[in-house]
């Protein structure tokens, strides 16, 4: 038979799961230049988004506007993450930036995100379990299905994240070591893990392992990748900046605004 060149899975040079650090950087840039213009319009804007999503239109509303984006512009522009042209997805991960940087500090928000966690995580099991169910291909092809899925997934979408926030807000409000060594280290995480885990699936490759070690050694190999990283890189001074670190420890920072002049 003749031989068949594998077709790559991945072109480079290109910036893999980064892309989310460029599409942050963007949207921080262009809300930056909005305050530097109209210093008033987040605390304005803010107020206004909290009393829209009183009571109920707190999951309804998001979940409506994120369905909206999976419908019209999902078919005609599809998830690229090339920064450019990329409009549904700016359109949807935007909304979810400015939703949060909007409401971050209207309290009103957070005891009502708090008090309806149970139904965002009922609707939010409920849609997922559609959307996968019609993709899982048990149901026979049509445009309406397409139209149910397509809404099911935007509205999961933002009914985890305030499920998600609602029980934090519940049972993660009290600091701890924990939390402020994950506040620091969860960048580090994020940047290193895709690595750790093509590294680890590509050395596992025909080693006849079955599936249930194989994902053991895959997610186990990952975790501890990216807690030995962290640790090697805080240490480091022109390291902790390439990773989205303080160039000064916190603690050592902390320390050098409490002594005495």
């Amino acid at each position: 038979a003749p031989h068949k060149t594998p077709k790559p899975c991945n072109v480079l040079p290109t910036w893999n799961h980064l892309w989310y650090v460029v599409y942050l950087w963007v949207y921080t840039m262009a809300l930056i230049g909005v305050l530097t213009l109209w210093p008033t319009c987040a605390d304005w804007l803010g107020r206004k988004l909290a009393v829209a999503l009183a009571g109920p239109w707190l999951l309804i509303l998001p979940c409506l506007l994120l369905a909206a984006w999976r419908l019209v512009l999902f078919p005609a522009f599809p998830s690229t993450h090339a920064l450019f042209g990329d409009w549904y997805n700016h359109a949807d991960h935007a909304t979810a930036f400015l939703i949060g940087f909007l409401l971050a500090k209207q309290e009103g928000i957070w005891r009502n995100v708090e008090r309806q966690r149970w139904v965002a995580l009922m609707a939010a099991a409920a849609c997922f379990s559609a959307f996968i169910l019609v993709r899982a291909g048990l149901f026979a092809p049509s445009s309406t299905l397409r139209w149910f899925a397509a809404s099911a997934y935007g509205c999961y979408q933002w009914l985890a994240i305030a499920a998600v926030l609602g029980f934090a807000r519940r049972h993660l409000t009290a600091d701890s070591p924990a939390r402020r060594y994950l506040t620091d280290a969860i960048f580090p995480y994020y940047i290193v893990h895709q690595t750790a885990i093509i590294v680890i699936a590509h050395q596992l490759h025909d080693s006849g392992l079955r599936a249930g070690i194989e994902a053991a050694i895959v997610i186990l190999g990952t975790a501890l990748t990216c807690v030995a990283t962290y640790e090697v890189v805080r240490r480091i001074a022109w390291l902790r900046p390439l990773f989205g670190l303080r160039a000064v420890p916190r603690t050592v920072a902390r320390m050098e605004q409490h002594q005495p002049a």
